[in-house]
């Protein structure tokens, strides 16, 4: 499998991209970033907490990888509608030189769909990843998958975010806040050319 190149560079490179931009835009652009609530979703979602807390997010939030378990089919395909995905990540910068293994996390995870574990805390994991309207907002993951920092969520995927409007790729830049369980991409305007040219299928890495 082709690696992440200078994936830590890539995502440094996204941190001061939004920093420095971010201070110069956010009083012209802040209200472009944020996306609109989705209409399929109703008032007692826990993914509203997402668009409440976006202004958090865009003007105060970290930029860690994450790492996609599964989406949304229609995510993958052109559409009007933004929809979730069930990622997870670390709050730390532990992972910014080795995001393939939360790649590999990812996919332990989403190999527990349609399996009932003997383990109660593997089997809450199982029941998430199969059920797909379940939220499990910013779980920690148990010590049989790994010992380290990793959370499981589920957010809403927004188009406007994406160079080409889908999900491209198993790995993602995200917002995170320590004051709130909900999380969002790192629009597009920030990235460095080269992940875009990754994402939109240019310069591939998966």
């Amino acid at each position: 499998m082709p690696e992440y190149a200078t994936q830590e560079n890539t995502i440094q490179q996204i941190r001061e991209n939004f920093s420095k931009k971010h201070f110069i835009i956010r009083f012209i652009k802040n209200l472009f970033l944020r996306s609109k609530k989705p209409k399929w979703m109703d008032a007692n979602d826990p993914l509203n907490a997402q668009y409440k807390h976006q202004s958090l997010l865009l003007n105060h939030g970290n930029i860690v990888w994450a790492a996609v378990v599964q989406a949304n089919s229609l995510l993958f395909q052109d559409g009007p509608l933004n929809h979730p995905a069930h990622i997870i990540y670390s709050p730390t910068d532990n992972f910014d030189h080795n995001p393939e293994y939360l790649s590999e996390v990812a996919s332990k995870i989403y190999s527990l769909k349609n399996t009932i574990p003997d383990d109660t805390q593997l089997n809450e994991l199982a029941e998430m990843v199969t059920n797909e309207k379940e939220r499990g907002l910013n779980w920690q993951l148990p010590s049989a998958f790994t010992n380290s920092p990793i959370r499981s969520t589920t957010f809403v995927f927004a188009r406007e975010h994406s160079p080409n409007r889908k999900l491209s790729i198993k790995l993602i830049p995200i917002l995170i806040h320590p004051s709130t369980p909900v999380c969002m991409m790192v629009p597009s305007i920030f990235w460095t050319p080269k992940f875009t040219k990754e994402w939109t299928g240019l310069n591939p890495i998966l």
